[in-house]
């Protein structure tokens, strides 16, 4: 489990989303709505945190090469390698 510090500093890297309050919903790199409080959660609004390159190919845990994801979104992706990124 990621401490608090990560969780956050994963969350300050997600895009705001306009006329939202950014400190509860924020959008991961495909546009889909996370809130803050739905993290590790299963709602239509839940997320966690994604590695962009994953570790079974290599990818680190360093801040760089992790994200905000839709947890339906990124359950959806698995191992690829094909995501989007987008970093403030």
């Amino acid at each position: 489990m990621p401490s608090q510090e990560d969780i956050d500093k994963v969350w300050n890297k997600a895009r705001a989303v306009r006329g939202e309050d950014s400190n509860k919903v924020r959008q991961d790199p495909y546009g889909n709505k996370i809130r803050r409080d739905q993290f590790g959660g299963r709602g239509s609004q839940s997320w966690e945190i994604d590695h962009i390159k994953p570790e079974s190919k290599g990818g680190s845990d360093h801040l760089r090469n992790l994200q905000a994801m839709q947890t339906k979104k990124n359950r959806e992706l698995g191992d690829s390698t094909r995501k989007r990124t987008r970093h403030k």
